[in-house]
This record gives structure tokens, sequence and C-alpha cells, in this order.
């Protein structure tokens, strides 16, 4: 006799098809990638902070382009939609996932997260070069900006109605997705695999050139020694011209990992570190030597080794700085045992603040940047190398 047909309890139904679970997922990653790529969210890409933390730019070089694809998807689509596949799981959305629903939903989110795919293969087709970098630019703001505006939009507009129809129904009894669990598993492991695995031990070139790189950062910083004996009310800059071609950026902004945010650095108005860099504007003239960069040729004495900046008026060449004190700029190489090691592209820059009229060194500070990986360390304000907040605690009291 069969004993389930007198069973008072009936039998679980089959747990449907947990691929809803794994489309929204990668649409809701993929949406978070366009924000964060269209600057509405921070670098949320899991390969930034893998950078400072795991494999450098500089030890992949040598893996296939196609590894190094396959390690970009991933990370930054499929590693984020794996931990929403086990949130998803631990909520419960996979008891809901019989809701039936438009089929457009579904559609906009597979949209989304394919363009994804499809724009990381996309930047190898362009081609290397200036034209290739301008075309990639006016492409990046005639076509990708509204792209990524269009499919922000339908991702969160699918997926808004996705989850609402699942939170608004009743759950069933639905056995566990273990598949659920292999989709969230599985795909980032083979992904992440050829890079991984590859004969030039990416792993362990990143974790000797990362101890390298914090040997070299020990001496970093700021050190204050002391202070003039009267107000500064001029600056000049100098550098070393064998080294430098003009004055280094005048801050740098870094994000929690060490890793270059941008060239220039924006602060709050009504901050500390603004006043300081508003500070510049307050001399009663600035000089230099004659950097292109930073002024076209001067209409008196325009072969003159240095430029003088009033206040108020034109610039006129000089022979020799006179202002109250002098930044002396100047950039090194690490030593060669280093290089060796995987840290050529790295530069250590030392700058000086020197009162002139006495002739005392009033602070240094030394900074490194890594090219190559994008990093630097030797922050003298909160995530940031900043020489206005360096000169500006160095010559007020």
């Amino acid at each position: 006799m069969n004993s389930s047909r007198w069973s008072s309890t009936p039998p679980r139904p089959e747990a449907p098809s947990p691929w809803r679970l794994v489309n929204l997922s990668l649409g809701i990653s993929a949406l978070l990638g366009f924000a964060s790529a269209s600057g509405m969210l921070p670098p949320i890409a899991p390969t930034r902070w893998l950078v400072a933390s795991w494999i450098t730019p500089s030890a992949t070089r040598a893996l296939p382009p196609l590894a190094m694809k396959a390690a970009l998807i991933g990370l930054n689509l499929w590693l984020p939609a794996s931990l929403l596949m086990l949130l998803f799981l631990v909520a419960g959305l996979h008891r809901r996932l019989a809701v039936p629903l438009p089929r457009w939903t579904a559609a906009g989110l597979a949209v989304t997260w394919t363009a994804n795919l499809v724009l990381t293969f996309a930047p190898r087709a362009v081609g290397h070069g200036e034209s290739a970098a301008s075309l990639t630019m006016l492409l990046s703001e005639l076509v990708l900006a509204p792209a990524y505006l269009a499919l922000i939009a339908i991702a969160a507009v699918s997926a808004g109605a996705e989850i609402l129809a699942m939170t608004r129904n009743s759950p069933m009894p639905t056995r566990f997705p273990a598949s659920l669990l292999g989709w969230a598993i599985l795909p980032p492991l083979l992904l992440t695999a050829p890079m991984l695995l590859d004969a030039s031990h990416p792993v362990a070139t990143s974790t000797r050139e990362g101890t390298v790189f914090d040997a070299l950062c020990r001496d970093a910083g700021v050190r204050l020694l002391a202070k003039p004996n009267a107000p500064v009310r001029s600056l000049a800059s100098d550098w070393n011209p064998a080294h430098l071609q003009g004055v280094p950026d005048g801050c740098i902004q870094l994000d929690g990992y060490g890793i270059v945010n941008t060239r220039g650095c924006t602060f709050d108005p009504r901050s500390e570190e603004s006043r300081k860099e508003q500070d510049f504007a307050h001399f009663d003239f600035t000089e230099s030597r004659y950097d292109p960069s930073r002024s076209g040729r001067a209409l008196v004495r325009p072969d003159a080794p240095y430029y003088h900046y009033p206040k108020n008026g034109p610039f006129y060449g000089v022979d020799a700085p006179s202002a109250d004190a002098l930044v002396y700029y100047d950039v090194e190489q690490p030593d060669a045992a280093s290089a060796a090691r995987g840290l050529g592209g790295v530069s250590r820059y030392r700058v000086t603040l020197t009162d002139r009229r006495t002739s005392t060194v009033l602070g240094i500070q030394t900074y490194l940047v890594d090219q190559t990986n994008r990093r630097a360390c030797g922050a003298n304000v909160d995530h940031a190398i900043s020489l206005y907040g360096f000169v500006s605690d160095a010559i007020h009291p």
C-alpha cells in the first residue's frame, strides 16, 4: 500500500528556476557599475580596491587580454551579483519566484548586464594611440554618457518592479534552491581562475611589489622643522630642470586604499584645507622658473630664467627669485634594486620650503607616486597629498 496516498501533508513543490534571481542580481550589479562610471556613486568596482590590496596592474601585464577581460567580468559584474544572490536567498525571495511578471522586466535587466559585458570588451576594439584616445573621449561624451543614463533608468525600473512584485506576495513553501548557490559561487571562480593560475603568478608579484612600495613609503609625509621669524608675504617656486619640466600637481586626491582619484583636490569651501589653498592668492607676489604650462611668454624680458607674478599687473622676467620663501621641487626614481623588483614606475618627490631671508629650512614634504599602478603615499591631509596644506602649515605660527 502506498502510504503517500494517506499523507495529510502535501509534498512541497519543486523550486522554480533560480535564473530570475540571477538575472535580477546581474541587472542590479550592472546598474551600480553604470551609476559609478557616471559619477552618481563613488567608485565601487571590486577591482579598484583589489589594485591596492591584492593584484596590481603591473603584475598583470603578462596576462593574455582575454584572461584579463574574464577577470574584470568575474570581479566587477559577477562578484557583486553573487553577493546580491546570497542576500536575496537569506531574504527568502527564492520562495516568491512564482509571482507572474511582464516579460519586459526580465528583458530590461538582461539588456543592462549584457551591455555591461559588451562595454567590457569595447575599449579593445577602439585601438591605441592619440587618435584612439580622442575617439574614446568623443564616444564617452556623445554616446556612452546618454547610454549609461538610459541603461540606469531601464535597470532601476525593471529591478524595482521585480522586487516590489515579489515582496507583495506571500511566500510559497519550496525546496532550497541549491542551484542558486552554484550560480553565485562558480561563475566568479571560473572567470578569475585563468588570471589567478597564470604562470606569471600575479598574486605573488603583487604581494612582492606591495612590500617594496610600503618600504619606500616609510619616510613619506611632512616634517615641519622651523617657523619663519617674520610673516611670509611672497613665495617662489624652483626645481631641477633635469628632473622636472614644471611644478608638480599642487594636490593629489587619494581614495581610502591609496589609489589616485584625481590630480587636483576639491575641498569644502568652508573647510580648513580650502582656506589653506586660498592663502596662495593672498601673497603680494609669486615667482617661478619659467613654466610654459603655467603661462605664455612674458612681454618684458621673456627669455629670463624666472618669471615674477605680481598680485596686480602683468608678469615679467627676472634673473633670480626675490620672494620671502622658496619652494624647491625635486624628484628621483627609487634605487636600482627596487626598480629591478618591478617598481620602475615609482617616483619619489621631495619638496623643500626655505626662508630665503635666513636660509632656514622650514619644512620638507616627501611623497611617492606609482604611475603604473596609480597609487601614491605621503598624504598630509584627509586622503590627499597637498602642497598648499604643507606650505600653509609651515609658514603660519
